[in-house]
């Protein structure tokens, strides 16, 4: 990665190293749309669990997807003014872990 000086901003520095077919985890310090944006067309990334969007379309599962644990497959428009360009793929797994974070339907 980088160094910086201690004062800078590191999302700029960060820009700098996203690479193609990479899979991100981001921090609510990354809740940026518009580095999202740039992060999500060259790779994949996880959503804060209290992403805001508004559903454009729900596709349907099929066998094999439920068998590897997908529970929801959607395009969506991120945040709430349309924040971003273009629609993007929100796909929904499950995880075996801590039930003890529900995340809110929307609507």
């Amino acid at each position: 990665m980088g160094v910086t000086e201690g004062n800078g901003n590191e999302k700029e520095v960060f820009r700098k190293f996203i690479k193609s077919n990479k899979f991100y985890v981001l921090d609510r310090g990354y809740a940026r749309y518009d580095l999202f944006e740039e992060i999500a067309r060259k790779g994949r990334v996880r959503l804060r669990d209290n992403a805001v969007w508004k559903e454009i379309e729900a596709k349907e599962l099929t066998d094999a997807d439920k068998s590897e644990g997908i529970q929801k497959d959607i395009i969506v428009r991120l945040g709430t003014n349309d924040h971003l360009s273009a629609p993007v793929r929100v796909l929904e797994f499950y995880h075996k872990g801590s039930s003890a974070r529900k995340r809110k339907p929307k609507g």
